[in-house]
């Protein structure tokens, strides 16, 4: 062998020896970590005050055995700012945590306050001091809980802003959703149930409908989607109605959310206008059918206004018609009568203008005031007079000899069959 290649077998054999040596031998940085670790499903607890809850969390370390000292900082969420109603316990504070062993802590939380406080919790953060000479070399990381006061059986109900309010229709389901989650401590089946509450009117029982009335096996903290379909019945005035959502769970859990239900107002329009003789006959009486929407709510006492303009340019006003009710985005009808009229004499034919205007009182509160009026032609047809004269004497001499002649005929075959 050359020295050439026995040099390059000594490189070769120191840079295999060190390949295997500690990092930290070979002169790389140390990567000094003492580690918390937590189940993600147990950070968050609900719990009787009459009882305790207890959260466990893992200490491990990367590099060698430290010396460690457990320590936590707490905040007590919807009261004062202290730990005076809070008692927190470690089983263990002071230990070592061995390369590659962890090792485990439970961490019990009490509490001096009762159920009448649900919904407060208290917020943990824990963590290790380590007690190494050269511990400011040494990083570790915080764990943090949170342990909430809650009955066994609980519920809470909730929705978003914008979903809280939601228009309504007769023969059309609305969806309204909402947010069901189980603030007990133990899982439960939750039940849903939902009523209209709001201006006097008729029963909405028959058309509100829970979709999944009964919501299983719902685990504590869990929360689901809850829904409720609303449509209106046919008369029901305008205005917000509180749609009231209940949850029960257990013997005692009940939360109740309120929603708003609202019906428009009316907004009355007319819609078609159709005489029914188009063209009608000088001096006839038509009737005139006006068919009136209404895009809102129930609303009654409907005034329905008829005027007609021929050539002369001036309106004539026909006796109104009042409808006694139209329901919720719903037609009616109104019927108005006219005796035509020809005013103008040197045409056979005349063209009329009909307006129909409603509310025309203006007594209806409603969505758009603008839209109350609509109008279509008729035809009224003059009767014209013969110039020719008719006298019928000729006409009855004619038919008094055809009756003599034919008497005559009749008495003469009667005496040659004698």
């Amino acid at each position: 062998m050359t020295n050439i290649n026995r040099t390059l077998a000594l490189i070769l054999t120191l840079t295999l020896a060190l390949s295997i040596l500690p990092m930290n031998w070979a002169g790389a940085e140390e990567s000094n970590h003492v580690h918390t670790r937590v189940d993600p499903n147990e950070t968050i607890k609900p719990f009787d005050p009459e009882d305790s809850v207890d959260f466990e969390v893992t200490f491990y370390s990367e590099t060698g055995n430290h010396e460690i000292h457990a320590n936590y900082s707490a905040v007590d969420i919807g009261g004062e700012f202290n730990l005076t109603n809070w008692e927190i316990t470690f089983d263990k504070t002071d230990f070592t945590v061995y390369y590659n062993e962890p090792i485990k802590v439970t961490i019990t939380v009490k509490t001096n306050l009762t159920v009448a406080d649900k919904g407060r919790y208290l917020d943990l953060t824990v963590w290790g001091d380590v007690a190494d000479p050269n511990s400011d070399d040494i990083d570790t990381n915080a764990s943090s809980f949170r342990a909430i006061i809650a009955k066994r059986d609980d519920v809470k109900l909730s929705v978003d802003a914008e979903h809280s309010m939601k228009l309504v229709y007769p023969r059309k389901e609305v969806q309204f959703n909402f947010y069901v989650q189980n603030i007990g401590w133990a899982s439960n089946t939750i039940t849903l149930s939902a009523r209209i509450l709001g201006p006097t009117g008729p029963n909405w029982t028959k058309t509100v409908k829970v979709i999944y009335a009964s919501l299983d096996r719902v685990q504590p903290l869990e929360t689901r989607v809850g829904m409720v379909n609303v449509s209106t019945p046919e008369s029901v005035s305008p205005g917000d109605y509180t749609l009231q959502v209940t949850a029960r769970v257990g013997s005692a859990g009940r939360d109740t959310l309120d929603l708003i239900a609202r019906v428009a107002k009316p907004d009355l329009s007319v819609k078609e206008i159709v005489p029914l003789y188009n063209p009608v006959l000088d001096g006839v009486q038509v009737r005139i059918k006006a068919v009136i929407e209404n895009e809102g709510g129930y609303v009654t006492n409907v005034n329905v206004r008829g005027d007609l303009m021929g050539h002369e340019g001036k309106w004539i006003r026909i006796p109104d018609v009042t409808i006694p009710c139209i329901t919720n985005y719903n037609d009616s009808v109104a019927i108005l009568t006219w005796t035509a009229e020809k005013t103008d004499k040197g045409n056979f034919s005349e063209l009329w203008t009909i307006r129909i205007t409603v509310d025309d009182w203006g007594s209806i509160d409603e969505t758009d005031e603008g839209n109350n009026q609509g109008t279509t032609g008729i035809v009224v047809r003059g009767i014209e007079k013969s110039s020719v004269s008719f006298d019928p004497t000729p006409a009855l001499m004619i038919l008094g000899i055809m009756l003599v002649f034919t008497a005559a005929v009749v008495l003469d075959v009667g005496r040659k069959i004698d």
